[in-house]
């Protein structure tokens, strides 16, 4: 199953070479993630370098919040991305903690209410989840 179809792939290639060669970064960057068992923090900086190819060049990594959160990206003052292990189950609690569903969720709504932060990513680095305030 592929993340983005084929004709997409290549009517976007067509109009700008560069962006084949964005595409071709992007699903290296996947397959890498997929061989290999990376740490939550190298999973974000994976997904760093996706946001760079997207156009991002914007992060604060391990953002506290009210002095108690601990959010993993925010990228342009606009969205927050929580990192998990690949794998993650993104709705089962790990021992006693919530689960990562409902701490992105959280993180979301404490987030919109002091900066203008509106989109939520939970992602493993190969999943990404994306959640939007007007649905919390």
């Amino acid at each position: 199953m592929s993340i983005i179809s084929s004709y997409v792939i290549d009517k976007i290639t067509k109009e700008e070479p560069l962006n084949k060669q964005k595409f071709k970064e992007f699903f290296e960057i996947i397959k890498d993630i997929k061989e290999n068992d990376y740490s939550e923090a190298d999973i974000r900086e994976k997904v760093v370098k996706i946001f760079e190819i997207l156009g991002y060049n914007d992060f604060k990594r391990e953002f506290t919040i009210k002095n108690v959160y601990r959010i993993d990206l925010i990228v342009e003052d606009k969205i927050i991305v929580e990192c998990k292990r690949k794998g993650a189950k993104f709705n089962r609690k790990d021992e006693d903690r919530i689960t990562p569903e409902k701490q992105i969720r959280n993180y979301l709504n404490i987030s919109s209410q002091s900066k203008d932060i509106k989109v939520g990513v939970l992602t493993d680095g190969i999943v990404y989840r994306i959640y939007h305030i007007s649905n919390i």
